[in-house]
């Protein structure tokens, strides 16, 4: 599984970002389903129409909709392994 966050969705909708090349071949080169979150499915949607429309948030709404990508359902024992992932050691401790 590859986890893709907001920056990723808004990248691939939006062709005068600066990544947005980078996101279109990275998807062409996966071998693996895509996963994210509500919380990334939420802020994706709010920043989609803020910066570019309804129709740019009604298009990744439906990609949801057809199994583009997967939501991850988090659970309390996730919590140990995010803080892992999100906070190198040289940092947090």
């Amino acid at each position: 599984m590859v986890i893709a966050d907001s920056g990723f969705w808004l990248a691939l909708a939006n062709r005068r970002d600066d990544y947005h090349e980078r996101a279109q071949l990275a998807l062409t080169r996966l071998n693996e389903p895509l996963i994210t979150t509500w919380c990334v499915v939420t802020e994706t949607c709010y920043l989609l129409l803020d910066r570019m429309g309804n129709q740019a948030q009604r298009k990744f709404i439906d990609s949801l909709s057809i199994g583009a990508f997967e939501i991850l359902e988090e659970q309390p024992n996730h919590s140990g392994r995010i803080v892992e992932l999100s906070c190198p050691s040289i940092i947090c401790k």
